[in-house]
């Protein structure tokens, strides 16, 4: 074949074209019998793929922190649900217990309110104070008649700290509180007393 506009020397032979092409020869590419030089075609394809190359390598990078932010989102609600949870799980917790305990005081109030409803209701007919002067007759001993000779004996310190109840079977200061919850009666062997009623439902 004439391989003078165009050859492609293999060697030390000319092969045209076709038949370089046909035979998958290689070699170097002449026109005239001058070598072409080579064109930036196969520059411009090399850059090309790096190109691409470049382009897959962020695009894999960009999955990758797309799905590491995703698995990080993913875990944040995970926590935060569990957090709401145990706080919901610790909250009924508590107003159970706080309900409880309500129930348990109410309850307790009102056995509280029972036991002082029956106390008062029998002493609805206030009690006054009465004095019985020469109890036991003007003979009587000094100790009194036999009726008392069975109480119990109980003293007073004038001089003592009126702010003390009464105790052990002794009273501190001119003054003291005394409470009395049902029907009581005293002799008096010695001195002199003065009884106020703080309260004619209880006194």
């Amino acid at each position: 074949c004439d391989c003078e506009a165009e050859s492609y020397l293999v060697g030390e032979e000319d092969f045209c074209p076709k038949c370089y092409e046909k035979d998958g020869l290689t070699g170097e590419h002449q026109k005239f019998g001058e070598p072409v030089p080579i064109t930036k075609v196969a520059k411009k394809a090399t850059s090309k793929k790096t190109v691409s190359k470049n382009v897959s390598a962020k695009k894999a990078a960009d999955k990758a922190t797309d799905k590491k932010a995703a698995d990080k989102k993913k875990a944040e609600k995970k926590a935060a649900d569990k957090k709401a949870a145990d706080k919901q799980k610790a909250d009924k917790k508590a107003a159970d217990k706080t309900a409880a305990d309500k129930k348990k005081a109410d309850k307790k109030l009102i056995i509280k309110n029972e036991a002082v409803k029956g106390l008062t209701d029998k002493k609805t007919t206030p009690r006054i104070i009465t004095v019985v002067p020469n109890f036991g007759g003007r003979r009587c001993a000094a100790e009194g008649p036999l009726s008392v000779k069975s109480w119990s004996m109980w003293d007073c310190d004038p001089e003592g700290d009126g702010n003390r109840a009464p105790s052990q079977k002794h009273s501190y200061g001119r003054s003291f509180p005394w409470h009395f919850d049902v029907l009581e009666k005293a002799y008096v062997v010695e001195g002199s007393a003065t009884l106020t009623a703080d309260d004619p439902l209880l006194h």
